[in-house]
Order: C-alpha cells, then structure tokens, then sequence
C-alpha cells in the first residue's frame, strides 16, 4: 500500500473508533495500524518506533485488535482487519463526509490565522489566486498593491476557501520584520512535528531545511507585509541589511520541486518574483481597488446615504475603492454627517480631489485628531500589540491627557481608527505603519535639532515589555530611527554628540523631570553600539532603560532616580526555579549557592537567601506559599521563612531533595536509598521509607496526601502508601536514572522523565506504563503536569523545553532558544506560562499558546574555567564563559590580549611546549590552535559533539588530545589539525586526561567512576582503574614516578602506581575535587575543589602541607608556574589568583571587570535595597 492509501485506512479506523466508543487512535496505535500495513513484523515495528521488543506482540496489539473489533462490529486480527476497514467504510459513508470525523493526523493544521472581518467583493481575484494555487500549483504567489487595498483580506479569504486541500496551513505576519532564522526555525518545528528545534548556523541551510520538509508535506504558507523586509527610502525591492536571505528563500521556493506554495502580501513587488515571469510556476496579482458595485456595500451597512448615483461615484473616485479608506470615510460622514454622503462632498476639498495614496488620507484624519487622540494612537503604535487601557494609562506622563483617555479612545473607536477587541486596544496594520512613521520622523527632528518633545513623552522601546514585543520595537522604532539619523547625520560621532547635547541641556534644565528622554537616549546609544565606559547620567530621571547586557562600567548615575528599568543580575548559572502558589513571585537557586526571589510583573529581585555552600538544585513552596524549602548540593535542605529572610532550620546527613505534604505538615526529604518523612514544623524524623538500591533522585505526593512517587538512579520509581509505611508498587522499564516522579493534579497518573531521554506516564493504581514519549535527545531533567493537568513540560540536557499533548502521545511544542543545558522548569499556577532555568545565566518565561518568550532576567558571572602558565613563565592563559581566551602578565595582572573563542565559553586551554601556540577548547564543542605572535587562529578541530572538558600536548608535542562530555577523547596531530583517532571506551562524561611524562600513553577519568590509561600507539585503553565511589573529574601524573593520582565527587584523591595499584588515599576536602595538579619538580600535589580550598601535599609523605584559602567559590582548575614555585588557581568566584608557595601568599588577583565597575550610584533612587546590593556585586560603587 502507498502513504495515502495506508493513512486512508488509519482515518476508517479512527472514524470506527470514535464513532462506537467516543475515543480516537493514539499515537501508538496508529503505529501498530500502519507498521501492519506496511507489511513490518512487530519485532520491526518495535525497532522502528523505539519500543521494547515485546511492546506491539504481547501488549499494544492484543489489546488493539480487541478493541478494533469492538469499534468495527466484527473479529479481527492483523491478518484480516483490512477487509474489515473496507467494509465498515463502504457501509458508513455518512461518517467520512464531516471533517468532524478525521483522524487528527488527516485534521489540517491551520496556526497563525488572523480573525476573519467582514469581506466585500473580490470574486475574481479569489477565482484567480485558487486557480493559480490550486490548479496550477504555483510555488510562489505575491498579492501586491498599495496599502489599504486589503492584500491581507483577500489573502485571508483565500486561504479560507482553499486551505482545506493542504496538510499545513501556516500564516506569519512579517510587520515588526523578523529575522528569516526566527521564522524558518518556527516553520522546521511545526513540519517536522517539533522532531528538529535547531536549524544550522548557515542561513541557506536553514533555507534548505524549509524545503526538504515543504517537499514531504503539502503547505500553504502566508507571509504577510512582506515589504517590511525591504529597505525604506531606495529602489523598489531593496533588501534591509541582513535581510536579503528572504530574497534567497524566494528564489529556492520558486525552483525546487515541491508540492507546496507561499503566499506573499507586499506593497512591492520582489524582484525574485519580478525577474521571473510566469514560466516558473511563479505568479504576482496587482490589487486594484474595489469597483462600485464591490464597495458599496461598505458605506451602505455603516448607514450611509445618498440620491444620487453620480455622489457615490464621487465618492468611490475619492477613495479610489480602497476598503481601508471606504471604511474611514464611512465612519466620518456618520460621525459629522450623520451618514449624508451629500453633505460630506459639500465640504470636502474640490482640488487634488482624488486620493492617489492612502497615507494623504490618513494625514488628514490624523491631523483632525485631539492631542490626547494622538497621544493614544502613537502609544499603540509603540506597543505593537493589543493592551488594556490601564497600560495606556501608565505610559501617558501627561496628566490633564490621562483625564481625557477614556474619551480619546471612544472617539477613536468611532472613527474606525483602532479596533477593540475583549478591552484590548490596537492599531490596524496600515494605520500601524502610518503612526509608527509618523513617530520615528519627529523623533529624528527632534533629536537633530535638539529640541525634545516627544522624546520626553514617549519611549522609543518599553523596557519591561514582554521580549518579542521589545525586539518588535527595537526593529520597528529604534532601527529606524537610528538609520534614519545616520542618513541625515552621516557619521555616527555626530549622533553622539546630539545625545550628549541634549544629555547636558536635561541635566541644566530639568534634572528631575518624570519623562522618558533619558531612558530613551540611553537606549539608542545603546543600540548604536557606543562604549557607554564613563558617560554621565547623573541627576536625571531614567525610565524604560534597558540595561541587560549593556556595559555600564564607570557611568555616573549619581542622584538618578531609576523607574521601570531593566538591569542585568547578579547570578550566574541557574539550577532550579519555581513559582510562588499565587503565581506572581519566582524564586530561583544557582552556583553561587544563592536563592533568589523575583516580581514577576517587572521582573525585579525583591529577596535574596543565602547559607548555602554548594549548587542549590531544589525549590519548593510550601501549599499556602508562606515557606519555602531549598536543596543544595552540600547535601543539606534549608526551611525558610522567605518573607522575613530567615532561614528556620537546616537539615543534613547527604540530603538530597525535598516535597511538602498537600496538607502542609509533613516535608519529605531524601538521600542515599532513603526516604525521611519529617514533621514540617521543627524538621523532626517521623519515619524512613527504604527500598531503593541507589540514591532517591527526589519524591512527590499523591494529591489526597496518602501516596508517595519517588524516582530513583536505580531507574525505578516506587510507590509508598504513608499509612502503611510500605512500598505498594515498583514501576520498572526506565533504562537510567529517574529524575523525581510526580502524580497528576487529579492523581491517576504517575508522570517520571529519565536520562534515557524518555518519559514514561504510569497508571496510579495499577503500575501499567500507559504512554512512552520519545523527542528529547538529552537527558531529561524534569517533566512535570500542567496544574490544569491538560499537558505536560519538560526540559533537557538538550537545551529544549517540550510540551507534550501526553493524551495523544504528541510533542506539540518545542522551545529551543536557550544557549545551555535548562535545568529545571516551572508551570505557572494558571497553566499559562512556564518558567526555566538555565545553565546560560537566564530565567526565561513562556508564553504557552504561542511559545514565545514574554520575559527574560539576565545574570551575569563570568566563572574561570580554566587558567596555566605559559612554559617560560611571563604569561597566564585564563578561559572564560563569555567566550574569550585571556592573556595576562603574570607579574603585573596586566591583560595583555583577549582571543574570541566561541559565544557559549571557553573550558579548557593549554600552552604547546616549544612553540608559541595556545589550544582552547569550548562548549560548542570546538578546538582552536593560536598563533601568539599575530593572535590568529590557524587551527580550527571539529569533531566532538559536546563540550570540551580537557586539552593536553603530549611530551614530544606531536599530537594533542582532547576529552570531552561526548564520552571521547580525540587525538589530533599538533602541526595541522589532522583527526588521528577516537577512543569511545568511557561510558559517561569524560572529566580530564593527562599524558604521561615519559611513556606513550594517555590517562583519562570520566563520570563512570573509570580512570583508564591508553597505549597511544596502539589506540587502544590497556588498562581500567576502579576504586572512586562516585564520578572521576580530574587527573594528574607525577613527572618522575609516574604515580597517576584521581580526584572525585566522593571528596577523595587516589593515588596509584604505574602498575594501576591503589597506593593511597588522601582525604581532607570536604567538597568535590575538581581539579589537580604535580609541580614540575615533583615535591608537590596541588588539589581543588568546590569547598573553595586549595591543598597542597608533599609527595613524599602524602600529607596535607597547606590549606590555601582566598576563594569565594568553587575552585574550578589548579596549576604550577614551570620554576614551581607559584600556583594559579581558577574559580568559580571570577577570579584567577597567582600564589607563592614559599611564602604562603596570594602575589596577583587577576578579574576581568564586571558589567557594572565602577558604577557610581550616590544619591541614586527609583532602586531597592535588593537591587542596590546586586548592582554592587556586579562592581558599582
């Protein structure tokens, strides 16, 4: 059977299924139904979809085949079931002739649609455009004419009509000029059923990958304003810089065989449509106004009269048949002359009569509008989408125009000028474009001519706007603007100099004004990429600022007052985040060991909790929210009274997690093999629940309270009834750890996610696994139940957050804009939005129904990863998370060079031995060799698929190796970059490796508590050491004896002897260990780790000689100058220090300056306590 017929057979089934029993085919189902079809075995059908090999013979298809035959009304079987579909379809025609019956696969996807207004007209051009379209089979169709002409009308209609005959129906509007990657990674997603959220970095690739899915699936595509990609002010069809991919999507659109068509609406025409012709399945239509008859209609049902044929004639000349100003008019001559067309021509203009442009008519109805009318037509068009009054209300400065709002809005209402719609407010697209322009011209005489008006009533861009709003306003406003003054100025230090003008002439004038002109100048400075180091802000008024990620180092902000400013914080990577029971208030843990509290409506810090000594991983609050309980990697949970900052008890034996009863009077922790039920009032051990033969990943109870979920890294989960105080059920089929497993809001259903990347939905009562959803391709750190209980979210190691239509086993949206690892997610208490914290120092909020981020809270750290001495000495090399190798004196802390290595950070680098070449290794997973005489790149190594941890050349300097999280180690020839081989023996990340000082061999340690040593030569591991009880991450071989010694996240150094003997233990960190280090003479042992200390031991003896001590965080890599006797230390805390073992003394802090050094803030207001001490920690003064 072919696709169509065996999708055919699916739908009768589905149309059986529904009708006799109310229900549709899972996606399972469908899987059984159509691997049968295709003539697979169900050994091949559980290899083809992922399942167990016993999954379709022993437990879908029994119970399949018994339920078909109830839905059918006769017995099959999967060998006569097709017969049986045959039948039934022949029998029950009535029921495939409604769309109400198709399966959900044959259902069309239509997204995006605007709503449908009342259309007038138009057959011939829908008649058109469908045979076209349909008929036809154009690729490429453009709808162009001017504005006001209803292109988008049509277009919708059309699609209406038609759309019925494609699998996808797609419409984006393209008004605020997106970014052709935003769009084309939204399209991907969606065609390929959320299976590919990450486009390639190459813009014609992702072109490319547009195309291979619009060739699998039959698409109707929309673009809608498509002139809003063009370059205003040049030729027709001129491309906005950076935007000429549009153009290449076109042509490809037009010559690839595919099945499918795009639809543009545009006041230009493309020229890839233009130089075309009709040959190539390409076609455009010139939309022309409506004629008399088409028109009438809309001055008719808006009441309006008139005697004679020859005025509405008149009248149709006047608006030249546009619908927009037929509308506008319509709505005047009720409004004036209570619908007399007669009267209306009596007074109108006799010369110029005929409008040749819509804009001459909207400059005369604007021009007709009160200032407070004004005023809310441009505040609409800054927002750039419907809002409430109130948020009108609040943007206004002027007071005696907040008095006159309500009636502003009325009037314009009337006037057809804005539509409204549930009490939001917006401008219709042309209307839109119009103000939108209108705004940006005054605001560029303003600034050119320094005198400020509408920059001191109006922001350019809202700071505290939801994210594709701002960048909407960014791309809609800002840039504009600021293209429109370079024209007009043509250089860019002239432009500053305005600023700074009118910077000065605020401060003289006003200094405290309550306006936006500085906020808005800092904004614009900021977008035109100007070094903000020194200017002075002092004494005015900010609001609307945004300030995420804009260096403010040594700004004078004295006596500012700040509102509605949106700065970076104070965090760097964050592990868990969760949302307050009344959904307003975020709280969030990080690396730093600290606890966040936020506001979500501004996203501003209004607490921080700190005790802490390690990664803080858990949050919850308590069921009336009034506490809240935190888990940490120093293996204690924390009860706080987070209103009062005060932490009321801490609890610790290796704890690692923690739930509060429904109830609120129990709180369960857990830890190796072990649950503790305690009383939620002083902490206190009632009871212990234990089954488990690996550590309890974390627990959640049952909504009635008398049930407990706990997940396990022994990859089960149990099930605890808390009166009996036994396990009731043990849910098997995960294949790695399970990740805490959490119950439905109406707790049928037991939800686990796993690091074999798939989660599973387990019935409450009886333990069967209901559902296995697969999609993720990295570990899945939590998947939690929407509260309405409708989805399901999860993220992943992978970067995504999906949401899961888990009833019919489906992803139905993937979010995949974070740069790092997401750690954990939250669900807002409305199902709205799901909050996530991620490893790239952002919390992000999304909006469900769209998928678009409406907030982000930016930190900034800038942890060292890593940091060595060149071989003579002079020079340390640091690696950075802000993606720059660093060179710096080692005797003055001077930064003598900064090296770009990738956006997402630098984690490993390492000097070569003999020649004056650095290799760094970054995140994306890439490897650069410098050149350190010209700081070239003369190297790039890809290869690994995930970060690289460790970087070493070996003794002859011939080859160097590299580990990474991809579980291998790479060796690479040194002189030209060649891959040699690839050694894959490690089950689990790979933490360090290390070269031995005279043979050729490689020892590296990984995550699967290994260390093994590799004979080079032969490419092969000769050897595994075993002994750590936990993770391996570092390595270092002593220089003369070859002693290998390992250090673990059991706190342990082992040291062995060449044999692979264990010889000693060293115990003394009480943290992790993370890195070590052999001086060069051989007398020392340097060790760190996340207990922020630095250890040296004497070689001879193994014992602890020092503590060093002088870091606020983790110390993340240790090494020794090649004389040996210094040591440089990397941490956490953003800091390198140069140590002096004789003296005991740290000789150079070297610290990259922070986003805010140097900041002056004296007499500054508009700012919280909290937000005061987080702009210190980030360097202000």
């Amino acid at each position: 059977m072919d696709k169509k017929d065996i999708e055919f057979a699916i739908n009768i089934a589905n149309v059986a299924l529904k009708a006799k029993l109310g229900r549709e085919l899972k996606d399972r189902q469908k899987d059984l139904l159509r691997g049968t079809l295709e003539g697979l075995t169900y050994e091949k059908m559980a290899d083809k979809y992922f399942r167990s090999p016993t999954y379709f013979a022993r437990d879908i298809g029994p119970k399949f085949w018994k339920l078909l035959s109830e839905a059918l009304g006769e017995a099959v079987s999967k060998t006569n079931f097709k017969a049986a579909l045959d039948r039934y379809y022949q029998a029950h025609p009535e029921l495939f002739a409604s769309d109400d019956h198709k399966t959900v696969s044959d259902r069309k996807t239509w997204l995006g649609l605007p709503d449908r207004d009342i259309f007038y007209g138009r057959a011939e051009e829908i008649a058109t455009l469908e045979q076209w379209i349909v008929t036809e089979q154009c690729r490429l169709v453009a709808i162009v004419g001017m504005g006001g002409m209803g292109k988008s009308s049509i277009a919708l209609q059309t699609t209406h009509q038609i759309g019925q005959g494609f699998d996808y129906v797609i419409w984006r509007s393209l008004r605020d000029a997106p970014p052709l990657s935003e769009i084309l990674t939204e399209l991907v997603s969606i065609l390929s059923n959320q299976v590919e959220a990450r486009l390639p970095d190459v813009p014609e690739q992702q072109v490319a990958k547009l195309l291979e899915y619009v060739r699998q699936s039959k698409c109707l595509l929309i673009f809608d304003n498509f002139e809003s990609v063009f370059q205003s002010g040049t030729r027709a069809g001129q491309y906005r810089d950076g935007y000429e991919i549009y153009g290449h999507l076109l042509s490809r659109f037009s010559e690839v065989d595919h099945q499918s068509c795009l639809v543009l609406t545009s006041r230009e025409a493309p020229k890839e449509i233009t130089g075309i012709g009709e040959s190539k399945r390409v076609r455009s239509l010139s939309l022309c106004g409506l004629s008399r008859s088409e028109g009438l209609p809309i001055l008719t049902d808006s009441q309006c009269f008139s005697s004679s044929d020859a005025e509405w004639q008149e009248i149709f000349n006047y608006c030249s048949g546009s619908p927009f100003a037929l509308k506008i008019l319509a709505s005047e001559t009720q409004e004036l002359f209570a619908g007399d067309i007669s009267s209306f021509l009596a007074l109108a203009p006799k010369s110029g009569f005929q409008i040749e442009r819509i804009q001459d008519l909207l400059e005369k109805q604007f021009s007709r509008l009160s200032v407070p009318e004004q005023c809310v037509m441009y505040w609409l068009a800054i927002e750039r989408e419907p809002v409430v009054i109130a948020q009108l209300e609040s943007n206004i400065v002027s007071e005696s125009i907040k008095k006159q709002l309500l009636t502003a809005v009325q009037s314009l209402k009337r006037r057809s000028l804005i539509e409204g719609n549930s009490g939001l407010w917006s401008l219709q697209p042309v209307m839109m474009e119009f103000v939108t322009d209108k705004f940006v011209q005054k605001v560029v005489r303003e600034l050119i001519s320094l005198q400020p008006d509408f920059l001191e009533h109006y922001a350019l861009i809202k700071a505290q706007s939801k994210d594709y709003v701002r960048q909407a306003q960014v791309r809609s406003i800002l840039e504009a603007i600021s293209d429109r003054l370079l024209l007009e100025l043509g250089d860019k230090s002239i432009i500053e100099t305005r600023i700074q003008d009118l910077l000065a002439k605020q401060r003289k004038a006003a200094p405290t004004q309550r306006g936006y002109l500085a906020g808005n100048l800092i904004n614009l400075l900021s977008h035109l990429n100007f070094d903000l180091d020194g200017y002075d802000f002092s004494y005015l008024h900010i609001r609307q600022a945004y300030l995420q990620s804009v260096n403010l180092q040594n700004t004078n902000f004295t006596s500012a007052n700040f509102e509605e400013v949106v700065f970076t914080q104070a965090f760097g990577m964050v592990l868990s985040v969760v949302y307050h029971p009344e959904g307003s208030i975020l709280a969030t843990g990080n690396v730093n060991c600290e606890i966040y509290l936020w506001r979500i409506t501004d996203g501003q810090q209004i607490g921080k909790l700190c005790g802490h000594t390690n990664w803080v991983r858990g949050l919850v609050f308590s069921p009336d929210g009034s506490l809240l309980a935190s888990g940490s990697d120093d293996g204690t949970v924390r009860l706080w009274d987070w209103q009062n900052s005060n932490c009321l008890y801490v609890l610790g034996d290796n704890l690692r997690s923690m739930c509060f009863s429904p109830n609120g009077q129990l709180l369960v922790t857990t830890s190796e093999q072990e649950i503790q039920i305690r009383r939620l009032e002083d902490g206190c051990q009632l009871y212990t629940l234990q089954g488990h033969e690996n550590w309890v990943m974390g627990a959640c109870f049952h909504p009635d309270g008398k049930l407990l979920a706990s997940g396990s890294s022994d990859c089960t989960i149990r099930l605890w009834d808390l009166e009996k105080r036994e396990c009731v059920q043990v849910l098997r089929g995960h294949k790695s750890w399970v990740i805490p497993a959490t119950f439905s809001p109406d707790g049928s259903l037991v939800l686990s996610s796993s690091f074999d990347r798939t989660i599973r939905l387990w019935h409450s009562q009886d333990g069967e696994c209901l559902t296995t959803l697969h999609g993720h391709e990295g570990w899945i750190w939590i998947a939690i139940f929407s509260p309405d209980g409708k989805w399901v979210a999860s993220c992943s190691e992978d970067r995504t957050i999906k949401i899961w239509d888990y009833a019919n086993e489906k992803c139905i949206c993937t979010i995949a804009e974070h740069q790092h690892r997401i750690w954990s997610i939250s669900i807002s208490p409305d199902s709205q939005t799901v909050a996530s914290a991620s490893e790239d120092q952002t919390v992000k909020l999304w909006d469900i129904n769209s998928g678009k981020c409406v907030q982000t809270i930016l930190g900034y750290a800038n942890p060292i990863f890593a940091a060595m001495f060149s071989p003579d000495g002079t020079t340390v090399a640091t690696g950075h998370i802000d993606g720059y190798v660093r060179i710096w004196n080692a005797q003055t802390s001077k930064c003598l060079h900064k090296l770009f290595h990738e956006q997402r950070g630098v984690t490993a680098t390492t000097f070569h031995p003999k020649q004056a070449l650095l290799a760094s290794g970054g995140q994306d997973g890439t490897i650069r060799i410098w050149q350190l005489d010209t700081l070239q790149c003369i190297h790039l190594l890809k290869g690994h698929s995930d970060r690289v941890n460790a970087l070493a050349y070996s003794n002859d300097a011939q080859i160097i190796a590299s580990s990474s999280f991809d579980h291998t180690i790479k060796i690479w020839k040194a002189e030209t970059g060649e891959l040699v081989n690839t050694f894959q023996d490690h089950t689990d990340r790979i933490g360090a490796i290390a070269f031995h000082p005279q043979q050729s061999l490689l020892v590296s340690v990984s995550e699967d508590k290994t260390a093994k040593i590799w004979d080079i030569k032969l490419g092969k591991c000769i050897q595994t050491l075993t002994g750590h009880t936990n993770r391996i991450t570092s390595v270092a071989i002593h220089p003369h004896s070859g002693n290998i010694a390992t250090g673990g996240l059991d706190n342990l150094i082992i040291i062995w002897d060449e044999t692979g003997k264990q010889i000693h233990q060293l115990s003394g960190h009480t943290g992790w260990v993370l890195s070590l280090a052999f001086s060069p003479d051989g007398k020392w042992l340097a060790s760190c780790g996340c207990d922020r200390m630095i250890k040296l031991w004497y070689t001879e003896s193994w014992l602890c000689y020092k503590t060093i001590q002088g870091h606020e965080n983790w110390v993340l890599q240790v090494r020794f100058s090649p004389d040996s006797q210094f040591l440089v230390s990397a941490s956490e805390d953003e800091t390198v220090k140069v140590w002096n073992i004789a003296q005991e003394t740290c000789n150079l802090t070297l610290r990259v300056p922070r986003a805010y050094e140097g900041m002056r803030l004296t007499g500054a207001t508009g700012i919280t306590s909290a937000q005061r001490d987080m702009l210190r920690s980030l360097g202000a003064l």
